[in-house]
């Protein structure tokens, strides 16, 4: 039996876009037993049907694996903005994520790009955590004054 003062759950629901049969977001996670963490990535493609959920999906998995490996935060998020195209006409990647690596001591590390922030609750209260914005220094991902 062990003394873990909480409990990690990790769900997901998704809804397709009417008439799609391919959902644009992908929600992936990942027990590892041996290091005692949890992983989850949401990644949501730009629109919706296949090519979104390719290009989410793409996201997702490298989010996963480069978490899992204990890369830098920074370095994941340079890698996957370094790999993913940018739309031409918006300007912008084609998909978004977050990535959640719990601990089971408690340490909680939270990557977020371009999605909605995350809301952490303890109890019924929202815990507002020390948020460090990460600047990414690459080709595709300055940002022009």
């Amino acid at each position: 039996m062990t003394n873990n003062p909480f409990y990690v759950e990790v769900s997901c629901q998704q809804k397709n876009f009417d008439g799609e049969r391919i959902c644009g977001d992908v929600f992936l996670s990942k027990k590892i037993k041996e290091e005692n963490r949890i992983i989850a990535v949401l990644s949501d493609g730009m629109g919706h049907g296949v090519k979104a959920n390719m290009l989410s999906t793409l996201t997702a998995t490298m989010a996963l694996n480069f978490t899992e490996e204990h890369k830098d935060f920074q370095k994941i998020a340079e890698i996957i903005m370094n790999t993913l195209p940018v739309c031409s006409d918006r300007k912008m990647s084609y998909s978004t994520f977050t990535i959640v690596d719990i601990d089971y001591d408690g340490e909680t590390k939270i990557l977020e790009y371009d999605n909605p922030q995350s809301i952490i609750l303890r109890g019924n209260k929202i815990y507002d955590p020390e948020w460090n914005c990460i600047i990414l220094e690459s080709e595709k991902t300055q940002v022009k004054n």
